[in-house]
C-alpha cells in the first residue's frame, strides 16, 4: 500500500482552515443565538443555524474536508513540488471558507447587507484569474476540465485548456457588472455556459485528434 506524505503545503492549508475558528471566537458572545448561514441565489437569507455551529461546526467540518482532500490528492495524484497551479489549489479551500466565514459574521452586525453580491463578484474575479493560469494546468484526477478524453489524451488536455482559459477569463469579466447588480440567475447562466462550452470543445478535439490519427 502506498504511504501518504502529506506537504508542509498540505498541513498549513489545514492549519488555515482551523484558524478560521478564531473571528468567531473573539465576537462569539455578541453573536445572537441563531445566525444566517446560507443565502439562495436572489440574496436572501434561506438557512439558519445555531451561533455554536456556525463558529465551531462549519471551520471543523471544514479542517476535516480538507485534510481528506489533502490524503485523497497524495493517494491518487504525485504533485510535483514543482507545480505552483497543483500546489495553489490546496488554498482554495481554506480561502473561501475563512471568507465566507467572515461573511456570516458581518452580515449578523450589520456590516454587509448582501454577502450573495460580494461572493458572486470575488467568483468572478476568480474565473478572470483562473483563465490567465488554466493554460499552465498540468494533466491530473483533479483540477481543471476533467473529462474522459482530456485524461486519456495531452492533446486533448493541452488544447482544452488552452481554449477554455479564453473563456474562463471572458466569462469572469462578464460576471462582473451581472453580479454588482445583483442578477444571479444571470451570473448563474453564464457559469454553466462557460462549463458547458469547456466539455463540448474538449469532445471536438478529441474526435478531431482521433480522426488525425486514423488517417
Amino acid at each position: 500500500m502506498k504511504r501518504i506524505r502529506l506537504s508542509k503545503a498540505d498541513w498549513i492549508s489545514v492549519l488555515l482552515c482551523a484558524l478560521v475558528i478564531i473571528p468567531g471566537i473573539s465576537v462569539y458572545n455578541k453573536l445572537p443565538d441563531r445566525i444566517v448561514t446560507n443565502f439562495n441565489i436572489y440574496g436572501q437569507p434561506d438557512k439558519y443555524s445555531s451561533k455554536n455551529f456556525a463558529v465551531f461546526g462549519i471551520p471543523l467540518v471544514m479542517t476535516v474536508l480538507q485534510l481528506i482532500l489533502c490524503i485523497i490528492t497524495n493517494l491518487f495524484h504525485q504533485t510535483d513540488k514543482r507545480d505552483f497551479i497543483n500546489r495553489a489549489v490546496r488554498f482554495i479551500s481554506p480561502a473561501v471558507l475563512c471568507f465566507a466565514q467572515l461573511s456570516i459574521l458581518l452580515y449578523s452586525f450589520g456590516q454587509i447587507k448582501n454577502p450573495t453580491a460580494v461572493i458572486c463578484t470575488l467568483t468572478a474575479v476568480a474565473f478572470v484569474i483562473m483563465g490567465n493560469y488554466m493554460p499552465k494546468i498540468r494533466r491530473n484526477m483533479f483540477l481543471g476540465i476533467r473529462t474522459p478524453h482530456t485524461l486519456l489524451n495531452q492533446e486533448v488536455w493541452d488544447r482544452t485548456h488552452r481554449f477554455s482559459g479564453v473563456i474562463f477569463f471572458i466569462c469572469g469579466i462578464v460576471m462582473i457588472p451581472f453580479s454588482l447588480v445583483n442578477d444571479y440567475i444571470a451570473v448563474f447562466i453564464i457559469m454553466s455556459v462557460m462549463v458547458i462550452i469547456s466539455i463540448v470543445y474538449s469532445e471536438v478535439v478529441y474526435h478531431l485528434v482521433n480522426q488525425k490519427m486514423h488517417e
